[in-house]
């Protein structure tokens, strides 16, 4: 009789199958490409789910190995995040190593040194005005924390304009450090130099230079720090630390928004991220996870009202809006909005030449747009199941540029519920390379997907040696843009020879070159465009500034009539009738202050007006002229101009 055979013990089940994520489909990669770590700890191929697992790259850990070891590799993983992390802030460091000269020009003339401080009346006037309401000149926008962070740059650097270029480099380091936290959390700790050679074209790319180099643009850089480290905290706890996740991305999401209003996307931005993590799950699971997303409305409802409440005095600005008319209706905003996101495609791939102003900006050809979103949704589609991070570049490019199209509103409309308008769009920007900075976070995802491709089938040096090119002619191209913005000579003359025909450039370089008392030169633009067809009001004004310095009277004339016909008209008026009161013909000159008080829509400025229309013309009067400068005053207390006029009466 044979032996009984015993019967093998049941296997236990080790628990329930994994359910299936972004991440294997890449790790199915990685075990085709069989290529195994290298000593650096970088997978030589597309990611492999690692043991701490992130929403791209969750995967079990092995069940191999003392606990020594997987201290020691723990440890040996945190080290090469760390210096992977210091490379990419040298790399942010040295490309904008030059961008902090002792300068304020461009936005940051009106702002440098700092006009508030940190004493709590000073804090309230951030909070409960516009941007741009202690110039005088309000736009509708809305950036308290923004304005706070130069503040205290004004508390630690005084007048000295260096410092707050060098804060704002700092800003730009922490937010290249943050989009490789991301990239290594989508693509896992096996990826760290893959992520570290995205996030280092990141950092040295050179459309950041208007949002680096400006220090009141540095508005975009802090919305993207509070964007993109939400979207860290979600990727890293939505599952194992749910509570803490939203509550952390909720509170960055709130001081995201009060420094500029690119940061309204991250609640889509947040969902689609989580809904490409889960690909193995159904549409009803998916759905759970991203409905709790919803939480951030709260945030947004306490933004709005405090943008509601702190806009809702502002006097909106009677200039001529800038830049090309995008048209009212729904299909003339969607063809200008697709060619505008086609140029900032554009912008990302080729940032060539650089540019301070896009107002002439007209949308260029039908086709070519169409070409570039089909190819880009193309890639979105097929890229879906194998490659989710390529989707999720394509769509963090989309969603995070459409606040700023006019997709959805022509500029003066307003957002209203009930009676109560909340957002008002005064603001004409319809394209400017700062918008660019949040949604480059996508050419960085993109980028670190075509490395890991390239890692997968030629090892890791050939992933550094194709992001060698990147890197090095960006890093060349924004040192060079940094120089430009050490003058603004330089920099708007650097914008009139990339585009000859932009009236608003020309504009620019005028009031740059009068300013640098180089008016020769201004009037010699100047004689050159006065005949030209043009939108630009101001630029007419410049010229006409020019003139008047020079006393070309007749030039001058010419140059303010033109302003006025296209929409300047309180600003030309008074300037025209200064230029009439010189040349001794007191009626054309008292008709067209007359004129210039009854153009002027802004309470403070139109009893400015009348102020000096009364002081100039009717001495007699200076009892009258003393209360509309009072009366100036009392609307806008730091009316610098009214203050000083009021001070010139006879007492």
């Amino acid at each position: 009789m044979s032996p009984r055979r015993k019967k093998a013990p049941p296997r236990r089940s080790a628990g329930p199958a994994p359910t299936a994520t972004a991440a294997d489909a890449v790790a199915a990669d990685a075990r085709a490409a069989d290529v195994p770590p290298d000593s650096t700890g970088c997978v030589r191929g597309a990611a492999t789910a690692d043991a701490r697992g992130a929403a791209f790259a969750h995967a079990q850990p092995a069940a191999t190995g003392a606990t020594a070891h997987r201290t020691r590799s723990r440890a040996g993983s945190r080290a090469t995040i760390a210096a992977a992390a210091l490379a990419v802030a040298a790399c942010a460091v040295l490309a904008f190593s030059n961008a902090a000269p002792p300068v304020a020009i461009h936005d940051d003339a009106f702002f440098l040194p700092s006009r508030h401080t940190l004493a709590w009346p000073s804090i309230q006037q951030m909070f409960t005005e516009d941007t741009w309401g202690s110039t005088g000149s309000p736009v509708g926008t809305y950036r308290p924390l923004a304005l706070l962070s130069i503040a205290a740059d004004g508390a630690v650097y005084g007048n000295d304009l260096a410092g707050y270029h060098r804060t704002t480099v700092a800003l730009h380091t922490l937010a290249s450090v943050l989009v490789f936290a991301l990239l290594v959390s989508l693509l896992g700790s096996g990826q760290v130099w893959i992520a570290a050679l995205a996030a280092a074209i990141f950092a040295v790319h050179p459309i950041h230079t208007e949002a680096v180099d400006s220090v009141f643009n540095r508005s975009e850089v802090l919305a993207t720090i509070g964007v993109v480290a939400a979207l860290v905290v979600l990727q890293r706890w939505h599952e194992r630390r749910p509570a803490l996740a939203w509550t952390s991305a909720a509170l960055l999401y709130f001081a995201a928004l009060l420094c500029r209003e690119s940061a309204a996307t991250l609640p889509a931005l947040a969902a689609v991220l989580i809904w490409l993590a889960h690909p193995g799950e159904n549409v009803a699971t998916r759905a759970r996870r991203i409905v709790v997303a919803a939480v951030l409305a709260i945030p947004l409802a306490e933004y709005v009202m405090l943008r509601h409440f702190a806009l809702a005095g502002a006097v909106q600005s009677t200039a001529p809006a800038l830049g090309v008319a995008a048209g009212q209706d729904f299909l003339s905003r969607l063809l200008y909005s697709l060619a505008t996101l086609r140029e900032y495609a554009r912008m990302l791939v080729w940032p060539w030449p650089l540019r301070v102003s896009y107002e002439d900006f007209a949308g260029g050809s039908l086709a070519a747009t169409l070409a570039v979103h089909a190819i880009l949704v193309a890639i979105a589609v097929t890229q879906y199941r194998r490659r989710p991070l390529a989707t999720l570049a394509v769509a963090f490019f989309y969603i995070a540029l459409l606040p700023s199209t006019r997709l959805l509103t022509s500029i003066g409309s307003t957002i209203s519920v009930g009676d109560q308008a909340l957002l008002q769009m005064q603001n004409s920007l319809l394209l400017g390379e700062r918008v660019a900075y949040l949604p480059s976070v996508s050419l960085a995802i993109g980028i670190a997907v075509l490395l890991s491709m390239a890692a997968g089938r030629g090892g890791l040096a050939v992933a550094c040696a194709i992001a060698a090119v990147p890197l090095l002619a960006g890093a060349s191209v924004t040192l060079h843009r940094n120089q430009q913005w050490h003058s603004a000579t330089g920099l708007y003359g650097a914008e009139v020879e990339a585009a000859p025909g932009n009236g608003d450039g020309w504009r620019l370089d005028v009031s740059a070159l009068t300013a640098a008392g180089r008016e020769a030169d201004a009037a010699a633009a100047c004689d050159r465009l006065i005949d030209r067809p043009s939108t630009s009001a101001q630029l007419f004004n410049n010229c006409g500034v020019v003139y008047d310095k020079l006393g070309r009277n007749e030039f001058a004339i010419k140059a303010y009539t033109r302003a006025i016909d296209l929409g300047l008209v309180a600003v030309g008026h008074a300037n025209r009738g200064r230029v009439y009161a010189r040349m001794g013909q007191a009626a054309e000159a008292e008709a067209e202050f007359t004129a210039a008080v009854d153009a002027e829509t802004n309470p403070a400025q139109k009893h400015y007006r009348m102020g000096q229309m009364l002081q100039r013309f009717h001495p007699e009067r200076s009892a009258e002229a003393r209360r509309e400068y009072q009366a100036a005053l009392a609307i806008r207390p730091d009316y610098a101009a009214a203050r000083q006029a009021l001070a010139q009466l006879p007492r």
